[in-house]
């Protein structure tokens, strides 16, 4: 009997993105809003939050994926949701190289990671919930401008296996999209006059022969969310890049 004000494990629609103010965590948050859930879309900062338009069902806050106590507010605030998106990075291209830019780019997209997820494996279990971390097509191969963005969406990758070994037990499923070249506001500087022959070798090897859009990786990570649709989908990496891994 349906008791008034629970929500079953079935009935509990409601995500975390992290990184939801970026362009592809926004478009991701607009699809899960259009599925039916309530979303919670997270920003480093204010400005970030007020650079998004207010959306019925959707909230926001700040969030630092560095910082364990931010990490453990935000779960601890919103302690009962279903699936989570960990879209939160940056990258820093030619400052990589640098220890200090280096270790911040590795502390967010990796460290941050695994911080969002061992916080919320317990609150996930109790739902039979799924979480989607962000790998890279630069996990695959090097990137020439970007050693701690390529390094940490390596690690990404295999955590993503890890994780999804060990949270089987428990009723979580994990797996994780490697987006191709999307673009987007961090990509800017690829599709300007800055690299013009990087853009031409990019668009020359995607079979598709153009640039992805966010709204091209927010299907694949409802998908991979979705118990009824991937149910049996855990430890994969599913690659969102028109083609580009196709060539050796």
């Amino acid at each position: 009997m349906f008791v008034e004000g629970e929500k079953t494990k079935m009935s509990l629609k409601k995500v975390i993105i992290t990184g939801g103010c970026g362009d592809i965590g926004f478009a991701t948050g607009k699809l899960f809003q259009e599925k039916g859930f309530e979303v919670v879309l997270t920003g480093i900062n204010e400005e970030e939050i007020n650079s998004r338009p207010s959306i019925e069902n959707i909230s926001y806050e700040i969030l630092d994926v560095t910082s364990d106590q931010s990490v453990a507010t935000l779960t601890s605030k919103h302690n009962n949701f279903n699936v989570l998106v960990n879209a939160a990075g940056n990258v820093m291209r030619e400052k990589e190289f640098e220890v200090k830019y280096f270790t911040h780019v590795v502390d967010t997209h990796l460290n941050g990671t695994f911080r969002m997820c061992s916080k919320s494996v317990e609150i996930l279990s109790k739902n039979k919930g799924s979480i989607i971390n962000f790998s890279s097509l630069l996990a695959f191969f090097g990137g020439t401008l970007s050693p701690a963005y390529s390094s940490a969406k390596g690690g990404i990758t295999q955590l993503t296996k890890s994780l999804a070994i060990n949270y089987a037990k428990k009723n979580v499923r994990v797996n994780a999209v490697a987006p191709g070249f999307i673009a987007t506001k961090m990509t800017e500087a690829l599709r300007s006059s800055t690299y013009p022959e990087r853009e031409k070798e990019i668009l020359t090897r995607t079979p598709m022969g153009r640039w992805g859009k966010p709204e091209d990786i927010a299907g694949p990570i409802y998908f991979l969310s979705s118990e009824e649709l991937a149910g049996f989908v855990t430890g994969a990496i599913l690659p969102v890049d028109g083609g580009y891994l196709v060539y050796p």
